[in-house]
């Protein structure tokens, strides 16, 4: 099997891009938009194949469904824009519109997965206490952080 060849890092910096270019329309975003981004450690010898380098990249985004990209237009260039999995991508509360919130539903999966432990049953009201403290407090690292340790929990069995 080859060497894969996209960069995760690639990916990331052309979707923040595009999150940062959304509103420029209608001054489209091109394929050269995204030139700086290749970083210099890439021994890429000319323009050409930068651009190339980056194709690959927006092609992969387009088949995850997070691009739309046109044909190929003179030298290459395309012209991209997020697609609606794109803009829940750069702006993930978007996720969440005309749908119930999800953040209850992935506590009350949590709570539900913590009845199972077989920690006792105080541990568990602490865990659960601390939880929704957290959650109370609007605390994201707070939340990240209990979420942590509670997961860790539930994927060792509770042992």
């Amino acid at each position: 099997m080859a060497q894969g060849d996209l960069e995760i890092g690639l990916l990331l910096r052309i979707m923040g891009r595009l999150g940062e270019l959304r509103d420029q329309h209608p001054n489209f975003v091109t394929t050269p938009n995204f030139l700086d981004l290749v970083r210099a450690s890439i021994d890429r010898d000319s323009e050409e194949k930068m651009l190339w380098f980056i194709d690959r990249h927006l092609v992969f985004l387009h088949e995850r469904g997070y691009v739309g990209i046109s044909a190929k237009a003179v030298a290459g260039h395309r012209v991209v824009w997020l697609t609606a999995e794109g803009q829940m991508f750069v702006q993930p509360e978007l996720a969440e519109f005309g749908r119930e919130p999800l953040l209850p539903q992935v506590v009350k999966s949590i709570e539900n997965c913590m009845q199972t432990l077989t920690y006792p049953e105080e541990e568990k009201a602490g865990m659960l206490y601390r939880l929704r403290e957290a959650l109370a407090k609007q605390a994201p690292d707070l939340i990240a952080k209990v979420l942590v340790e509670v997961s860790n929990k539930i994927l060792t069995g509770g042992a």
